[in-house]
């Protein structure tokens, strides 16, 4: 329950920081913002590991977006996956033993040539520092 608590907390200072970082960039950078307003049918891809997957920051960056260029439609694409790293890390315990975590540059290729975007954000961190006492051999 404390476990959950605490995640449930998380989340709602990273979403609130998210947000206004958002409305930092829409009410002050304004100028800024609409150097960014793809067009109608283009691709902005967001890779990255479960955090990027659950898709909530992903939603309000496309709403924050939308709200912004109401007559702008690109295709906001979450290809987030569970687990995955750049590091290429993983416990030989993850997933019960039954697999290693992913390691994005096995699926990178074959996602930008099948996507084909306009932009990436690419955002990873969390798994790749293992969760495992620290190892020199790893760092």
């Amino acid at each position: 329950m404390l476990n959950q608590l605490l995640t449930t907390k998380k989340m709602r200072a990273l979403s609130l920081l998210f947000c206004l970082s958002l409305w930092y960039i829409q009410a002050v950078g304004q100028k800024q913002v609409n150097q960014f307003a793809w067009n109608e049918g283009q691709k902005i891809l967001f890779l990255g590991n479960s955090i990027t997957y659950a898709g909530q920051y992903v939603a309000m960056t496309e709403s924050l977006f939308l709200s912004s260029h109401p007559k702008k439609k690109p295709q906001f694409i979450n290809s987030g996956l569970p687990s995955e790293t750049v590091s290429g890390l993983s416990e030989p315990n993850h997933a019960d033993g039954k697999f290693p975590r992913p390691c994005l540059f096995d699926r990178l290729d074959n996602v930008l040539d099948k996507i084909n975007p306009e932009v990436v954000f690419v955002c990873y961190g969390m798994n790749d520092g293992i969760y495992l006492p620290f190892d020199s051999g790893s760092f």
